[in-house]
């Protein structure tokens, strides 16, 4: 008791002397009548100064080569903010704040601070904001932070945490926003969340969760915004976000899931934006987002496999605004339907996929708030004299649209180009041309099929019968019928004896065999020049 008296008459004398001799230190800014200091990156301070004016309120130490928080900050009682980020602190003494109840905000950001626990932080009883990021903590403790009973903010990430205990953030009934990102977490330390439960933002991706089992945050029903971002997850459970009624943003992008998780996303009603970019899903298929009726804003970015996407992909979500599908350099092109579903989209980022041409059809361009269409592999022909006359009238990118082909626009902006200097092969647009050919062939074909009838018909229907059929050599031409029977009615009944039938049904003539013969037979003078030379009938006709 007695040293503590001492201590404090010690410190009361300094303070009462540095108030009249308050010193800024070299490469300082000492602000009196704003209470603020600042000593940042050059001055190379290793200890806190204890000459500054105690009044001051606000001290900014930051990029400097301070180790150790001893009891040298108890000179500065009317703290409401200190910064000491980006030293080499590995060290805060016991009880050091212990006079420093006016303190708001304490940013302990990258340094080496590898443990703390029950009494690193007492006395800061209105403390609202604290920033641990960046240090070498392994563990969360039960009880660690309940001298801190006035936490909003809570900054955590990018530390070696692998260990968090039940009671770790007893005390904290009025955290806001927690963040366990990037450290070696293998699962969602729900039990611990138990005691926050009006957390609103939880980040606690870059971590190695694997996968989501069911209700997985059954604790945090407040919660507004999860990022789950970079955690290795190739599994989402129908039921990971069952009590999550009023999320409104969520982030599950750069992951490992080879689907859409639609189940488990039909659950968040309430949920207005989604990331769900860089993960490993080839195809979006019709009603991926079924249940999401509230979502404005969408990003689907980075899915080095993403092939296709199938119309009524969004056909749930009529309320979509923004949406951004972007880097996807598989994706080479996207179906007229896909957008048809929403009369309220603004904006829409299409940059740096595979396309080579965009279809007017695709959206109400027109009518958008912004487009973005750079770094896609376009071809500058005729089918993209629409976008030209958009960006010559209504500029609403902000990027260029670069041409990489043909050879002769190659690297030149879209709207640099003349509009009647994007041609298409042979005057015609390829999909044109192509419909053109088709047509052709069909009236060709029809043309053969009709001039041939008689053949086709005489295939299916012929009733003659040939007495030796390796001799037949019939032929379709009406006009042998009606001159044989109109000039020759005699000899009709004599064909038969040259093997000859003709049938008044299919119009054949028939051949005898062998042919050698039919020379030396009696002829049959039918007329000349009405049968083609190159038939057998001509050797009839010789007189």
């Amino acid at each position: 008791m007695e040293r503590i008296i001492i201590k404090s008459l010690v410190l009361l004398t300094l303070t009462n002397w540095a108030i009249g001799l308050a010193l800024c230190p070299a490469g300082c800014s000492c602000e009196d009548e704003r209470l603020l200091v600042r000593c940042q990156e050059g001055n190379n301070l290793d200890i806190l100064p204890i000459t500054l004016n105690p009044a001051t309120e606000r001290l900014i130490i930051k990029f400097n080569s301070i180790r150790i928080i001893d009891s040298s900050i108890q000179f500065y009682s009317e703290l409401r903010l200190l910064d000491l980020s980006n030293n080499q602190i590995y060290l805060t003494e016991d009880k050091v704040f212990i006079y420093q109840n006016k303190l708001l905000q304490l940013h302990l950001n990258n340094n080496k601070i590898s443990d703390i626990n029950n009494n690193t932080f007492k006395g800061l009883v209105r403390l609202e904001t604290l920033n641990l990021r960046g240090n070498y903590i392994m563990e969360l403790r039960n009880g660690v932070l309940a001298t801190t009973p006035n936490i909003e903010y809570l900054n955590l990430g990018q530390n070696r945490i692998a260990t968090i205990e039940p009671e770790a953030f007893d005390g904290l009934k009025n955290l806001k926003s927690l963040y366990l990102d990037d450290n070696i977490l293998t699962s969602i330390p729900n039990f611990a969340f138990k005691n926050i439960p009006y957390l609103a933002e939880l980040f606690i991706g870059m971590n190695s969760l694997n996968s989501l089992e069911n209700d997985a945050f059954r604790n945090l029903i407040n919660l507004a915004a999860l990022d789950i971002h970079g955690s290795l997850l190739t599994n989402i459970t129908h039921a990971a976000f069952y009590r999550l009624k009023n999320l409104k943003s969520l982030d599950i992008s750069d992951n490992s899931l080879t689907k859409i998780p639609t189940a488990a996303l039909s659950s968040l009603q309430r949920l207005e934006s989604l990331k769900i970019g860089q993960n490993d899903f080839e195809v979006i298929g019709e009603g991926s987002f079924f249940g999401l009726s509230f979502l404005r804003k969408i990003d689907i970015s980075g899915n080095k496999v993403l092939k296709r996407i199938q119309p009524g992909a969004f056909a749930a979500n009529p309320n979509l605004e923004t949406i951004t599908i972007s880097s996807n350099k598989l994706l080479i092109d996207i179906h007229d339907g896909v957008f048809s579903d929403l009369p309220n989209i603004k904006n829409v980022d299409l940059q740096n996929n595979a396309f080579v041409t965009i279809r007017e059809q695709l959206l109400p361009w027109r009518s958008l708030k912004s487009f973005e269409l750079a770094d896609n592999p376009i071809s500058c022909d005729c089918e993209l004299k629409w976008l030209h006359t958009i960006l010559i009238e209504d500029i609403k990118s902000n990027y260029d649209i670069i041409c990489k082909s043909p050879v002769q626009f190659y690297e030149q902006r879209l709207q640099d180009i003349p509009n009647e200097a994007l041609g298409c092969s042979n005057g015609r647009s390829p999909i044109v041309t192509y419909i053109i050919f088709i047509l052709m062939i069909a009236v060709a074909t029809t043309i053969g099929v009709y001039k041939n009838r008689h053949f086709f018909r005489h295939k299916f229907q012929r009733k003659s019968q040939f007495i030796n059929n390796d001799a037949d050599c019939s032929f379709e031409q009406h006009h042998i019928y009606e001159e044989i029977s109109v000039k020759h009615n005699d000899n009709m009944s004599n064909l038969m004896h040259y093997n000859n039938t003709v049938n008044s049904n299919i119009y054949s003539f028939g051949c005898p065999y062998p042919l050698q013969q039919a020379v030396t037979q009696p002829p049959i003078y039918l007329p000349t020049g009405l049968y083609d030379e190159r038939k057998i009938i001509p050797l009839y006709t010789t007189h």
